[in-house]
This record gives structure tokens, sequence and C-alpha cells, in this order.
């Protein structure tokens, strides 16, 4: 490896799987420095998929500063295999589902020739995991990896287990029915995968359904206690943590006032010498929201602080959110570009509208995972752990409750 290639400070990464194919750009401390996403099932061959990759892979390199920044590509992806570079046989993908498909030398020759690994998608989470999450220190230990399918990626003496041909530890495709199982999709009947994938928990909660007349969920739309979520800006003031509107951290403010006009409302808070203005204005004949925060420091001393906004993504339908959960739990998508978060969850598939939330100035980071920001599911809005840290944490919600938060130091 030459002295330029040393010098390149980034790598690509793709989370290949049945359903989203998820991008992102990191550095060798594992620190995300741009994300994007496409849908892996809407594109009959491998060519169009390949094209629509490297399109939406141009946006996100351009904001690092082009493909001379970027040292290789890592692929995981199911029926992966390590050795060749390949996709052979996938079940749950349409253009690799009848052969083998040479992904890495692919994207190597559209990416300007950098070097691309590939590997089974649950292997490279072990791989991910092992360096950068919570099995480091560890020598042997499995990942199971819930999707589309169901992967396993296993570690023994520090080593990823592959085998002679790349694909050891498939538990997926282990039959676990022998007679009237379920049809996989690799052509046998009765896999785990066809059981205990979110495909396969999803068709079980069908068949239940079609045994009873009970109903399925009971719930309140209006919650108690009301108006909580939806969107807030939250500030951290040297470990004080509050809202311009106090609810719903709820701590005592040393002024608030609420004003509501037409069509706007203005709400002021100030806390220990920092003074929050936030006016709230749905300009007329436009299909979104405008937000000002002025903040002002009305103390004799110098402050640093952090503010972030958040603002939770809906289904664009109120009953919808609160009844479809397998397809609000598993669709949700968000893009990140520069200070702008899209939010796309079925853009282009059921709909062709998209919400996007976006600052005029440089954010010093973001949060689009509910439960990354949150910091745990028993977390509230009144707690949440990003903001009590006094930094984002850069997640990317793929599936799971997608919000839009800033933060800006």
């Amino acid at each position: 490896m030459n002295a330029q290639s040393e010098l390149k400070p980034y790598v690509i990464g793709l989370d290949l799987g049945g359903t989203n194919s998820v991008f992102g750009i990191v550095d060798a401390r594992g620190d995300i420095k741009a994300t994007t996403a496409i849908k892996t099932q809407g594109y009959p061959t491998v060519e169009e998929y390949v094209d629509a990759c490297v399109e939406a892979l141009q946006v996100i390199i351009e904001q690092v500063g082009g493909i001379e920044q970027i040292k290789a590509m890592g692929i995981g992806a199911p029926n992966g295999n390590f050795y060749n570079g390949t996709i052979e046989f996938a079940p749950n993908l349409p253009w690799a589902h009848d052969g083998v498909v040479p992904l890495a030398k692919m994207f190597s020759e559209r990416l300007d020739n950098i070097p691309v690994g590939l590997t089974n998608d649950a292997n490279a989470a072990a791989i991910g995991e092992m360096t950068y999450g919570v099995a480091r220190g560890m020598k042997n230990f499995i990942v199971i990896t819930l999707g589309t399918g169901v992967g396993s990626g296993i570690v023994i003496n520090g080593q990823v287990l592959y085998g002679c041909d790349g694909f050891a530890g498939e538990l997926g495709h282990v039959i676990m029915r022998r007679e009237n199982g379920r049809s996989c999709g690799c052509g046998r009947n009765g896999c785990l995968e066809a059981y205990c994938s979110a495909t396969g928990v999803a068709r079980t909660a069908r068949e239940l359904l079609e045994t009873t007349n009970e109903p399925s969920l009971r719930y309140r739309y209006n919650n108690v206690p009301l108006d909580m979520g939806g969107r807030y800006f939250y500030i951290n003031d040297n470990g004080t943590v509050w809202n311009p509107g106090w609810s719903p951290v709820k701590t005592e403010l040393d002024e608030y006032e609420c004003r509501h006009g037409m069509g706007y409302t203005i709400i002021k808070g100030k806390k220990n010498g920092l003074k929050a203005e936030v006016t709230f204005f749905v300009p007329q004949d436009y299909d979104g929201e405008v937000q000002q925060v002025v903040l002002t420091n009305e103390s004799q001393e110098a402050k640093e602080f952090a503010l972030f906004s958040m603002a939770e993504w809906c289904l664009w339908d109120a009953q919808d959110d609160c009844t479809n959960f397998q397809r609000n739990f598993s669709t949700g998508r968000v893009e990140i570009l520069g200070s702008t978060i899209y939010h796309l969850t079925e853009y282009r598939d059921r709909r062709n509208h998209y919400a996007f939330y976006t600052v005029n100035d440089t954010i010093d980071g973001y949060d689009t995972d509910r439960d990354a920001f949150l910091g745990s599911i028993y977390n509230g809005w009144d707690n949440p752990e990003t903001v009590k840290a006094g930094k984002a944490s850069n997640s990317f919600a793929d599936g799971w409750s997608p919000i839009a938060s800033h933060y800006k130091k």
C-alpha cells in the first residue's frame, strides 16, 4: 500500500439488507461523518442497483472532500462470500436470487478502483461489535441479526469463522420444522428464517389474526399526560437542562411568556441569565412551519451551552400511526444532508411526498433515532440522555421511530 493511500482518512461502509441499503462514511475511530440510504428491493437487476447506490454515494462522498479522501469500502451483505467478494444465491435479493454477483468488483470499478471488501452481513456486524461495540475484548461470541432474514456471525479465539466456502454459521437456514414447514426464500421449507425474521414474525401475526375476531390492539391516541412528544427545543447550560416552554423537562424557569397570534406563537423562557425566544410561524399557502430561535446571554459572564431541536416524525396519518405498528416499526427512513434531515419513509414506495427539518446554520451533530436520543426505552421526553450528555450521538434511524434533532454548541 503506498503512502498516498495511507493518508486517506475515510472508508465507506454498506449495510446491505433485504429491505434497505444504508451507507456510512466513517473515520478510523468509527465516527460517522455522513450517511445515506436507498431501498434494496426497488431494482430488478444488479446493474440498476449499483447505479442507484453510486448516485446516492456521490452526495456524501463530496461532503467529505471527494473520492480522493476515501481509502476503501466494506460491504456486509446476505450470502456474502468473503473470499470472492460475491453475493451468492441470496434468497431475499431479487437480483442475486439465482446466481453469483461480483458486487465488490462492480463497486470498485464504479468508485475509482478503490479496494472493496465484502462479507456476510452478520459477520460484518460481529467485526463491528468486536472492534467498536459491546464485544470489545471478547474472543468467543455469536452475533445474531434479525431483519428481512436471520443471520449469524461466529467469533472463535478472536477470529471470524468463515468456513471453507465463506458461509459457515448460516443459522437462518437451519431447518426447524421438517414437516409442514413454511416455505423459505432459499427454496426449502421449515427454515428458522421463515419464523424468526421480521417478515416471519409479521406472517405469524397475520395468521393469528385470521383465527380470531378479538381486536389486536387497544390504544388511546390522546395520551395521558396530554401533549407529550411532537417538537421541542432543549438547552443544556453547564449541566442545567431546560426548555424555553418549561415542558417536558419542567425545570423551574426564572421568566416565562407565551403569546399566540394569527398563524404564529412566541414562547420566551429565561434561566440563569440565558434568555430563549422561540417563534413558531406557519406561512400562508405553505405546507410547513418556520421556527426561529434567539438566544441572549443577559448574565455578566461568558456562557457555553448546547441547543437541541427535536421533531418526532409521523406517517402522515394519525390513526395509522397508532395501529399499523408492523409498518411503523420497520419502514422508518431518514437521510441527512448537511444541516437538513429528511423524512423519507415510504417515499416513492407508497407516496410521492416527504418531509424535512432544516437549519440555516452549520450544525455540530444530529440524531434521527428516538431511542438513541432518549437513551433508553424507559426514558421520556423529560429526560433525554443525549441532551443530558450535552452532545448529539449522530444516530441514524433505520426502521424504528425516526425523529429529527439538530445539535448546536
